[in-house]
């Protein structure tokens, strides 16, 4: 009978069957049955809120562990970051440096290896310096000539102006 009076209450029988099965009990079986059915529904209860509140602790770690790795991934980004940044700049300044030797009529070194935009930059510049000590060379052979001869003939392309022949 008690069987039947908590399966009433769950399935949600009408108060008028529930009061039946409550008579048929008696009434010191009734109080025994409010009694246990109290401690039926604290019970649950208490598991529904166990049930939230380890829910809640891992939607918490969750959370936790998730802004972890996000910080992790900022910190680790600015780090790579910062190292190509420093690699960039101490080929660029080698560049530079470059540069100025070349102003100055000094040797620009060796080229820089790799297969970046960076080493390209450096093969064009050392095309660049080659071309300008060939151009160099030529015209500093055409001034001596030019200084010993008091007539000077000298044959040049048209269309890039360069000297073939001085005589």
């Amino acid at each position: 009978i008690l069987a039947s009076y908590v399966g009433s209450m769950q399935a949600g029988r009408p108060e008028q069957e529930r009061a039946q099965i409550a008579r048929a009990l008696g009434k010191n079986t009734m109080d025994e049955l409010r009694r246990e059915m109290g401690k039926l529904e604290s019970s649950v209860h208490g598991d529904t809120v166990t049930t939230l509140a380890q829910t809640k602790a891992a939607g918490l770690q969750t959370l936790y562990t998730l802004v972890f790795c996000i910080m992790f991934g900022i910190i680790f980004a600015a780090a790579a970051g910062w190292q190509i940044r420093r690699e960039i700049r101490r080929r660029v300044d080698l560049l530079v440096r470059k540069a100025q030797k070349l102003a100055h009529g000094e040797d620009i070194g060796p080229r820089l290896d790799g297969i970046d935009e960076i080493s390209d930059l450096d093969r064009a510049f050392h095309a660049m310096a080659e071309l300008l000590a060939e151009r160099t060379g030529d015209l500093e052979r055409y001034r001596l000539l030019a200084d010993r001869t008091q007539c000077l003939m000298l044959f040049a392309r048209r269309h890039d102006g360069r000297i073939l022949h001085a005589d």
